[in-house]
């Protein structure tokens, strides 16, 4: 007679092969999904390093710009209220580009719409004597911050002594794209009273000449011409500011 007691079925029946490869799949889907997590992780923390890296650059770019700005503004001006309008002035440029409203859907500045915005801030945006021509080309902020701050000095040099200053002269801002190279001719002609002769080495002149090439890596040149200044910017578009030339 069969003992109660003895149950021969186990209470936890031997998990068959089809069990313990659902177990091994899970185990492996989970393996990967925290190797997937990690490296999520770690290219987050790289993001994060380089973007702090970049606003660290910027900074030291910006300081020194306002710095220069400023203590050329002094050494220039004749009176106090030159200093605060030229270097108000400048501040301004330099600050235009640390905020989102010029920039574009990937965080750069369309060079049209620079040139046209500065003119504008003197009220130039549509005089008939400017002519802006050349490709619709996009700048990186990290390039539009200085080179805007050149535009502002040609523009002020040309409203005081220039083609801005005299009612029938000509201003032709034009560029072009060779590779990746962008060229920028800005050209001012029918000023009269003037004559080819070296050009005052004011902050202007030597933000120009000295300070874009050190900024991003441009090739620069300053000329005055029997009737008007030209000036020629060339530089590459995916040079980084410097912090060092590339």
């Amino acid at each position: 007679m069969d003992d109660p007691a003895f149950d021969p079925t186990p209470d936890h029946p031997a998990q068959g092969p089809a069990m313990v490869s659902d177990n091994d799949r899970a185990l492996t889907a989970l393996r990967q999904e925290l190797v997937a997590r990690d490296v999520r992780d770690a290219e987050t923390a790289r993001h994060h390093s380089q973007v702090l890296v970049d606003l660290q650059h910027r900074v030291r770019n910006t300081a020194a710009l306002v710095r220069a700005a400023f203590e050329t503004s002094i050494e220039t001006a004749e009176n106090l209220e030159e200093v605060e309008r030229h270097f108000c002035g400048r501040l301004n440029v330099l600050l235009r580009y640390q905020l989102p409203l010029p920039l574009g859907s990937h965080g750069d500045v369309n060079l049209e719409r620079l040139l046209r915005d500065e003119l504008q801030h003197f009220e130039f945006g549509s005089a008939p004597g400017i002519t802006i021509v050349g490709p619709n080309v996009y700048l990186p902020l990290e390039q539009a911050q200085p080179f805007g701050l050149a535009i502002h000095e040609l523009v002020t040099n040309a409203l005081k002594f220039g083609a801005l200053a005299e009612k029938d002269a000509k201003l032709k801002i034009r560029w072009v794209m060779s590779g990746q190279v962008l060229d920028l001719a800005w050209s001012e002609s029918e000023v009269p009273g003037l004559s080819e002769g070296p050009l005052h080495k004011g902050f202007g002149r030597r933000f120009i000449e000295d300070g874009l090439p050190y900024q991003i890596g441009a090739d620069t040149s300053l000329v005055m011409q029997s009737d008007g200044i030209v000036c020629r910017i060339a530089w590459p578009l995916g040079a980084r500011t410097n912090g060092g030339r590339r």
